[in-house]
């Protein structure tokens, strides 16, 4: 990864709203750390199988669902289910502040990524793979059995 893609900060108006970082959903610029925001809300989501925010209770619009993206705390992995680094982890990936994120390069230093980092990624793939597929199964049930 180079310094440049690093530092930059592009205004530019791409991606999918609700894995948009916050500081994307005020308008703000982004950088590299936008985009471990989005991993970080994607591992939470895989971990959970589903979309691991809510729109409030008194408003199901997707403005809403971005409004609490913003404001509300971000979502954390129950504890009891997945070990303390992976919570860790995705916790980091997801703090609000977007200076105190850590850039992808650090994030390989974590020891949840250390501890696990057999160099073998074809695991990974297939877990990730077996999730999405999951996922996508209960979307086409659900929207079956809402028909």
């Amino acid at each position: 990864m180079t310094t440049e893609l690093v530092t930059s900060i592009a205004r530019t108006y791409v991606g999918t709203n609700v894995y948009m970082a916050p500081e994307r959903l005020e308008g703000n610029g982004y950088s590299i750390h936008s985009e471990v925001w989005s991993f970080g809300l994607s591992l939470c989501e895989l971990a959970v199988g589903r979309f691991p925010y809510k729109a409030p209770d008194h408003s199901n619009s997707a403005i809403g669902l971005l409004n609490t993206i913003v404001k509300e705390p971000p979502p954390r992995l129950p504890d009891g289910i997945f070990s303390e680094g992976f919570i860790d982890f995705v916790a980091l990936c997801m703090q609000k502040d977007p200076t105190i994120r850590p850039a992808p390069r650090d994030l390989l230093q974590h020891p949840f990524i250390v501890k696990n980092d057999d160099g073998n990624t074809e695991i990974i793939a297939a877990w990730v793979g077996a999730k999405l597929q999951q996922i996508q199964l209960r979307r086409i049930a659900h929207a079956t059995s809402s028909a």
